[in-house]
């Protein structure tokens, strides 16, 4: 059994597709700025030097968390502006 399926209901189809295939993307994206980073992968992803990502967390300029005694991490997104 075969279906014929009308031209413009596949194209709404289409087009329903690409949108919602444009918010997940931009979901993804704002999510991808939304996570922990060392201060190295800060400084690999954005180019800012790891000693002034410390120093920010330090003087706490931006969140962040210690994993241990010399270990910190701090949100990506807040060092997008520190740049």
């Amino acid at each position: 059994m075969t279906t014929q399926i009308d031209k413009a209901l596949l194209q709404e189809l289409l087009t329903a597709n690409q949108s919602l295939s444009n918010a997940i993307a931009q979901i993804l994206t704002s999510l991808d700025d939304e996570r922990w980073v060392t201060p190295l992968q800060a400084e690999a992803e954005l180019g800012i030097p790891a000693q002034t990502v410390r120093y920010l967390a330090r003087t706490g300029k931006v969140a962040s968390r210690k994993l241990s005694e010399r270990r910190v991490e701090v949100f990506l997104s807040d060092l997008q502006g520190k740049a």
